[in-house]
């Protein structure tokens, strides 16, 4: 995947880049996945496609990362990635965090999204 070919999502590439990534967006959603992980790939190859869509269509940054590219201290840090895939939406600059855990498909994760903003 690489973010200079596809506007859709920003590629992250280490420890910094996940951490400030939130930061420069009022909200941004970041997914995190890793190689060995089954519900990652299905993930990406059924759901990821109308996920990247729909959040660029609405305006929501999307930020992706490797687990094999973070740190041992970070692939550790069960508070940020307490499971996998990670689909973790930021608020308030990154202020404030919500792990999502519903129905990967890009309508439900909308509506979802949709209704955290308006809170």
């Amino acid at each position: 995947m690489d973010s200079l070919q596809d506007p859709q999502y920003t590629v992250l590439k280490n420890d910094a880049e996940l951490l400030t990534f939130p930061t420069n967006h009022d909200a941004s959603m970041v997914l995190v996945k890793a190689h060995w992980c089954g519900a990652c790939k299905d993930l990406e190859q059924r759901h990821l496609p109308g996920i990247k869509e729909t959040l660029y269509v609405n305006g929501v940054p999307l930020g992706i990362a490797d687990f094999k590219d973070l740190s041992p201290q970070m692939q550790t840090n069960k508070d940020l990635l307490p499971s996998f895939p990670s689909l973790i939406l930021f608020t308030s600059r990154g202020a404030h965090k919500e792990h999502y855990r519903g129905d990967r498909s890009a309508p439900v994760l909308m509506d979802w999204i949709h209704r955290r903003l308006q809170q």
